[in-house]
């Protein structure tokens, strides 16, 4: 397998994006790492001809905002509100923006070295399904657990 990198400007980011859609490119995944900047690398995979050559786009991004590419490939989503939300990276138009909810984390941007030590406070409203749903398996098991079952074959005098 061959691969090429390509590192572009976060402005040309649908564009790029949009070529390789274009030549039915397979997205394989969005990845991000982060020292100083944040750097996101898209990888695919396109078929060309019998080789399969893993295309990697790369941008260094520092306090830019980029657009999403979920538009062009619908699943992007899910690597996008990760990225927001570990990363801290700031993306706009994501088709499903989960808005920081994607994981339940202990700390704001937990992999961006330049974030402020913030950790998140659980308050009613940041109350997922889950938990509500856990809570009512908790009592049902504490209420069950308090019953006693009854006595088969009556009880001695």
């Amino acid at each position: 397998m061959q691969q090429e990198i390509t590192v572009i400007d976060h402005k040309k980011l649908l564009e790029t994006i949009s070529f390789y859609k274009q030549k039915k490119a397979r997205l394989i995944a969005i990845t991000a790492s982060s020292k100083e900047n944040t750097e996101l690398s898209y990888s695919f995979d396109a078929n060309d001809t019998s080789n399969t050559v893993q295309k990697i786009v790369r941008i260094n991004i520092t306090n830019e905002t980029i657009d999403s590419i979920s538009e062009i490939y619908p699943y992007a989503f899910l690597y996008e509100n990760e990225i927001k939300e570990l990363f801290g990276v700031k993306i706009k138009n994501i088709s499903l923006d989960f808005d920081g909810n994607l994981y339940k984390v202990s700390k704001k941007e937990a992999f961006n070295p330049n974030a402020k030590e913030e950790t998140f406070k659980k308050t009613d409203k940041t109350v997922s399904q889950t938990d509500k749903s856990s809570k009512k398996t908790e009592q049902k098991d504490n209420k069950s657990s308090s019953e006693k079952p009854a006595k088969k074959g009556g009880q001695k005098k």
